[in-house]
């Protein structure tokens, strides 16, 4: 096993999920703003 390979593939995958959620809650953020108004 390569590890170095695997860390790097692992905190690639945490940073795409990290920021995923940062994009899905922002489009909430923006969805909630919208109708408020």
């Amino acid at each position: 096993m390569n590890f170095p390979l695997i860390a790097n593939i692992a905190v690639f995958v945490i940073l795409l999920f990290v920021l995923a959620q940062a994009v899905i809650n922002s489009g909430v953020w923006l969805k909630k703003c919208l109708s408020a108004l």
